[in-house]
């Protein structure tokens, strides 16, 4: 049984979008890069300084790009425990999981942390599905269904606001603003 710190798939460390508040860990003097990530030690740096650490990188194969911030694979485990009915055997699930990590010190493989958040995500959200207010809510789709092995997908339907300001002379100003 774990305890409830708050809700994981409401917290801002989900959003896709870069933030120049989120903090990053020093990376450690005798970091070695694992074989998985030879070809991209600057990403395997990136997931650590946002807080995985390398058994979860090489469980959930883990990858961080500057769009979708870290992005985890389901192993067999996690889709048998919350996997959609609907995923064969052969499907393949990527979670977004924002721009932060943060584990519990007795989790050493990030398991505890996923699981904690696809309840918060699937089964334990603060509003309805019939909510207007859409940032609680996650989407799970399928990335291209010609392709194969499929691939879902689960990513936080966060708000992004854009905000444009246009002044025009002499005292005219037209704001637009737009939600996604």
């Amino acid at each position: 049984m774990t305890k409830c710190l708050g809700n994981h798939a409401m917290s801002l460390d989900r959003a896709l979008v870069q933030r120049g508040m989120t903090p990053l860990d020093d990376l450690p003097q005798d970091l070695l890069v694992p074989d998985a990530y030879a070809n991209s030690p600057t990403e395997f740096q990136s997931l650590i300084r946002c807080g995985a650490i390398v058994a979860m990188c090489l469980k959930y194969k883990l990858r961080f790009t500057r769009k979708h911030g870290i992005v985890a694979s389901a192993d067999e485990d996690l889709l048998d425990l919350v996997g959609n009915p609907a995923m064969e055997e052969t499907d393949q699930w990527k979670i977004y999981l924002g721009r932060r990590i943060q584990l519990r010190s007795s989790d050493g493989n990030g398991r505890e942390f996923l699981i904690d958040l696809l309840e918060d995500a699937l089964f334990y959200p603060l509003r309805s599905e019939f909510s207007n207010c859409f940032p609680e809510r996650w989407q799970t789709f399928v990335k291209d269904p010609s392709v194969s092995p499929v691939v879902w997908i689960k990513v936080a339907l966060m708000m992004q606001i854009t905000v444009r300001i246009q002044v025009t002379p002499p005292t005219q100003t037209m704001i637009s603003l737009t939600l996604r």
